[in-house]
């Protein structure tokens, strides 16, 4: 079998050498060279650099809890989307709550207290002062009725002395008849009678023993006593400064004490900080819950950030900025838009061989979260781009003592045009100097370029897969 094969090989190498032979004799006859061509276009080149990579989330961040309980209740999962703000976990809140309804409580009877001493601050001295108007009034009326009764009594008591005189007078005018026989005892008795009644008269006259003058005084002295009352409680009830501060003092801690007891009410509720994915839980529902206990780990996976591996040779075309895109086999032909981010400044040697490897990070666009971190992809680095520019096969390129050129067509025979190339890719050539566009180019068959000679007769045959005119790379 073996030399089954050797035979065959000779007979495949010696049908090349004959096919050969066979051309260049046509050639030396004169005959048409058939060529592939190309005619020239503008487009676009780019120089893309490609590396392997691998996907990390963009910003991860620790959510711990910040206060303690017995029981903890876990919300979410790792994978699930959570927004800004959303609970991911609780500790137990019926001790907090209860803290909470009592400082509400306590701060309603403190704010009640302060708004009381300032409205009677307000108030009470036009109240007072009213009062002890109306008090001393009262009292100017009692003495004024005083002195009106003792000036009653002092009139009266005058007209009853004056009938006491006149019933003596009468009473010793009566005895002078009586003694010569003129008037009767009954007469005697009635004088008698009627100067009792006089002395009786006068005697109740007396301000020092009238009931009118008792009550007038004791009336002067109830409104003195009511004056004096009004003014006391006018002393004792007044609103001082010091229990207005006091007050106010008061409702500041109650409102701080509140403030507290609902700050750990909230911290009993563990929340997102960020919107993004719940990467890790590292804890169990109805776990002890302590404060900085790690609760989950969030990651925003709207925007990943890609670690590519760029070899030595080609970490020089690198710079921030630069358009990359990104794709994944998971995805097949889709690309992701991304953009270098920072290029490391040390590098690390390969694990196999003496090339060293520098990690570039580039940023990439995670919109419809189809990328996962942990991915392996591949980047395409467009390292640079030449936009609207002349462009050939890197095979059409003939390059000899330092010099390039390319074959043209011009009326049917070969003619050699030194060339300046420009930006090179693995497979183009960018030609910035000797040629124009719609010069048509003979870009092969493979070899042609050996035995091709100056003023030869060729035949463009353009064979499948030549690229298109004006074809806009990729």
């Amino acid at each position: 079998m073996r030399k089954l094969w050797i035979a065959v090989g000779v007979a495949a190498l010696a049908g090349v050498l004959i096919w050969a032979n066979l051309r260049q004799t046509r050639q030396a006859a004169g005959q048409t060279l058939g060529v592939r061509t190309v005619r020239l276009a503008a487009k676009t080149l780019t120089d893309t650099v490609l590396a392997p990579a691998s996907l990390e989330v963009a910003r991860e961040v620790e959510v711990r809890a910040r206060s303690g309980g017995p029981v903890l209740v876990i919300l979410v999962r790792p994978g699930d989307t959570v927004t800004a703000g959303q609970v991911l976990a609780r500790v137990d809140r019926t001790d907090l709550e209860a803290a909470e309804r009592q400082a509400a409580s306590s701060l309603t009877q403190a704010r009640a207290t302060e708004v009381r001493l300032r409205r009677d601050a307000t108030l009470a001295p036009a109240q007072t002062e009213a009062r002890i108007q109306a008090a001393e009034l009262g009292l100017q009326q009692a003495e004024a009725g005083l002195e009106t009764t003792r000036t009653s009594l002092a009139n009266q008591q005058s007209s009853a002395r004056t009938r006491v005189a006149q019933a003596r007078a009468n009473l010793d005018a009566v005895r002078t008849r009586a003694a010569a026989g003129q008037a009767t005892p009954e007469e005697l008795a009635a004088a008698l009678q009627q100067l009792q009644a006089a002395q009786s008269d006068l005697a109740a006259q007396d301000p020092e023993t009238s009931p009118q003058v008792k009550e007038a005084e004791l009336r002067v002295a109830s409104a003195r006593q009511s004056l004096a009352q009004v003014r006391l409680e006018a002393q004792a009830g007044a609103v001082l400064p010091e229990q207005i501060e006091a007050a106010e003092s008061a409702r500041l801690a109650a409102e701080s004490t509140l403030a507290d007891a609902r700050s750990q009410l909230d911290q009993a509720e563990i929340k997102a900080p960020i919107a993004g994915t719940v990467l890790q839980v590292p804890v169990k529902d109805g776990q002890p819950a302590q404060p900085g206990l790690l609760v989950a780990v969030l990651g925003q996976t709207d925007r990943l950030v890609a670690k590519v591996r760029v070899d030595e040779v080609e970490i020089g075309k690198i710079t921030p900025g630069l358009a990359v895109r990104i794709n994944s086999p998971a995805f097949g032909a889709e690309k992701f838009s991304a953009k270098v981010a920072r290029v490391d400044p040390l590098g690390t040697r390969a694990q196999q061989g003496t090339t060293t490897i520098y990690e570039v990070e580039v940023d990439v666009e995670n919109p419809g979260g189809k990328l996962r971190a942990g991915m392996n992809v591949d980047a395409e680095i467009a390292a640079s781009v030449h936009t609207d520019v002349l462009t050939l096969p890197v095979e059409a390129l003939v390059e000899e003592d330092e010099k390039s050129a390319v074959w043209l067509i011009d009326n049917g025979v070969a003619r050699r045009r030194e060339v300046t190339p420009g930006l090179r890719t693995a497979d183009e050539v960018e030609i910035t100097a000797g040629l124009e566009a719609g010069t048509e180019v003979i870009i092969g068959p493979s070899g042609t370029f050996k035995n091709l000679k100056e003023g030869q007769r060729v035949k463009p045959e353009p064979a499948e897969g030549t690229p298109a005119e004006g074809t806009k790379a990729q």
